[in-house]
């Protein structure tokens, strides 16, 4: 609805917290419904291009799963 074929549900345009590569420009993140399939043709490509271009990509069926992987690169826990 408005947005360009492929274009990730989430885009988070901070480096992740855990990940000190310099270059790192942020976070895609693409989510499925937990029966649901997996990323189309089209959100794979973006997802590349991003890739590409020095982001974290990932998709995840349901939000659990989504939580935990942003978690594991740092969002939403303290740093030490």
């Amino acid at each position: 609805m408005g947005v360009k074929p492929g274009v990730p549900d989430i885009l988070i345009f901070d480096r992740p917290p855990f990940n000190h590569a310099p270059n790192m420009a942020g976070v895609a993140l693409e989510l499925k419904a937990l029966d649901g399939g997996k990323p189309s043709e089209k959100q794979m490509e973006f997802m590349d291009r991003l890739v590409q271009r020095g982001w974290v990509c990932g998709w995840h069926r349901g939000a659990e799963a989504a939580i935990e992987w942003l978690e594991s690169l740092g969002y939403g826990k303290r740093l030490p």
